[in-house]
């Protein structure tokens, strides 16, 4: 019964996976942005891929 309730591996594995996928996200939002920023592009094909990219963020996130 203690080792139950003292026993928090699957929910810190949990917690590092989200945590993880959270930095994958911010580090692809910020590359997004800067190729933004430095490349000719469209604004439409940049946009989608930044909403994509945000709501992988909140689904993370929110998990």
């Amino acid at each position: 019964m203690r080792k139950t309730l003292t026993d928090f591996k699957s929910l810190e594995d949990k917690i590092e996976q989200r945590s993880s996928e959270v930095q994958v996200v911010a580090e692809l939002v910020k590359a997004l942005v800067k190729e933004n920023a430095s490349t000719v592009q469209s604004q439409e094909t940049y946009l989608k891929r930044y909403e994509d990219l945000t709501k992988r963020y909140g689904k993370a996130r929110s998990e």
